[in-house]
């Protein structure tokens, strides 16, 4: 932390300036808590580590936008910032040098208000960190939160923040959002229930600088339009998997790998990206690039597992701090998730502190749950575990791959296979029986149902 945002924070508290909300970070999460908690009337006050909004933000994949919605006003929603519109969404089998790919494209979805987009997230966050200030809300940079006391129904909150000296300086407030990520020191220090159940994978991202022109071509793209492919099969014998998506003038790949299986297996997550970048239906894409930037971050996929039943004392959590983050298989959502528990807990907050009564933050897991956050965390149970499985990472890709090749390879003058047996001397080759074929798809079928 540096000295500015000290002396900042020492202005506030000297000019008698009170707050009734912190946020503690200024991601999307933070930034949605900030706007809702402001437009309601609430003085807040939004205290953010890095030296600007979204810089110690890492980010590898696409922003969904429709629950923007009920968060700005029509001419913010014509403004946010965006590289480009996402209209094909592909999922791609890797296994050896192969590949089976399966796309969708719907120019529609970059019509008004895109289902999607690629933004850069220090021009994404910035957006939403102006809004909750045009609100009136008041941002601090710099300001390294160390400790958070929850307080009680008697005592305000108090946030600890602190320089690299060990000088601090402590802020009151009627409630505490927590909203940075996943920081499981922070969370700890709150309570040591938080973080009981982790599961936290680690991703790494390269962005590779290529002229838009080449990008338009390579992809078949105009207009803004943009391409986000997930890669199965992208992290050797490491469970995870891939991503790769357009920006205007670069492309974003990366791996989401389980931070236990890494370790485990004594592998290098840039190694595995380079095997990554390196593979035949990946390596033409990246052709004649530069690459202009490389990062890691720590991503809690506990899920529903790990959502807070409730506040502690004055203190509630928002996005990856509240693992809210959807790794289900083929939906990996993470933004919209964060905006949208931001947005219900501010409301919970704005309404405890205009009736006084802290009981209405009790009714946190009951709102979290009725959302389409906890609803699609609870279909999806067990989409992290199936995908993550032997079967998932390492049989199905051969089964897929195999099945391709033998339905696809002209074996002139031997009759055609067909697809029975495409399929059974393809399971065959996995070693994977029919007992197991269908134990493994019905389980798929059943989580994703």
């Amino acid at each position: 932390m540096s000295e500015r945002a000290l002396e900042a924070t020492r202005e506030l508290r000297g000019g008698g300036e009170e707050f009734d909300l912190i946020v503690v970070g200024c991601g999307p999460a933070g930034a949605a808590a900030a706007i809702t908690a402001a437009t309601r009337g609430l003085r807040v006050l939004i205290l953010e580590r890095g030296s600007f909004v979204g810089a110690k933000n890492l980010y590898g994949g696409v922003i969904y936008l429709s629950i923007l919605r009920s968060l700005l006003t029509d001419d913010e929603l014509s403004s946010i910032p965006f590289e480009r519109k996402i209209h094909r969404r592909s999922t791609m089998i890797l296994e050896g040098d192969r590949a089976v790919s399966i796309s969708v494209d719907n120019p529609s979805w970059t019509e008004g208000l895109p289902n999607a987009i690629t933004s850069h997230r220090r021009e994404f966050d910035g957006f939403l960190a102006s809004a909750a200030m045009a609100r009136g809300a008041t941002l601090v940079l710099e300001a390294l939160v160390t400790d958070v006391h929850p307080g009680d129904k008697g005592t305000n909150a108090k946030v600890t923040i602190a320089n690299g000296e060990g000088i601090t300086e402590e802020i009151s407030s009627k409630f505490v959002i927590v909203a940075e990520g996943s920081n499981p020191q922070l969370l700890q220090r709150i309570s040591g229930s938080k973080g009981r159940s982790p599961a936290f994978s680690l991703g790494v991202k390269e962005t590779i600088a290529i002229d838009e022109r080449v990008i338009d071509e390579r992809f078949g793209l105009s207009n803004s339009s943009g391409v986000d492919i997930e890669v199965l099969g992208a992290t050797s014998d490491v469970r995870g998997g891939g991503f790769l998506y357009t920006n205007k003038s670069s492309i974003s790949i990366g791996l989401v790998v389980d931070l236990a299986d890494l370790g485990n297996k004594r592998r290098r997550p840039e190694e595995l990206l380079e095997n990554f970048k390196a593979h035949p239906s990946i390596s033409p894409l990246l052709r004649g690039g530069r690459r202009c930037e490389y990062g890691a971050h720590l991503l809690n996929e506990a899920g529903h597992k790990n959502f807070p039943t409730g506040p502690i004392g004055r203190v509630l959590f928002a996005g990856d701090a509240a693992s809210t983050l959807l790794a289900a298989g083929i939906y990996l959502e993470g933004v919209n998730y964060a905006i949208a528990s931001g947005i219900e807990v501010a409301k919970l907050v704005a309404d405890a502190n205009s009736s006084m009564d802290l009981e209405v933050l009790q009714r946190l897991q009951e709102r979290i749950a009725k959302s389409f956050i906890g609803v699609n965390h609870k279909r999806l149970s067990g989409a992290f575990e199936y995908t993550s499985s032997k079967f998932a990472q390492e049989k199905l890709p051969k089964i897929a791959n195999s099945i391709a090749d033998r339905i696809f390879t002209v074996s002139d003058p031997e009759a055609k296979a067909g697809f029975m047996r495409a399929i059974r001397e393809s399971m065959r080759d996995a070693g994977v029986g029919k007992g197991e074929m269908i134990r493994e798809l019905s389980r798929g079928f059943r989580i994703f149902r």
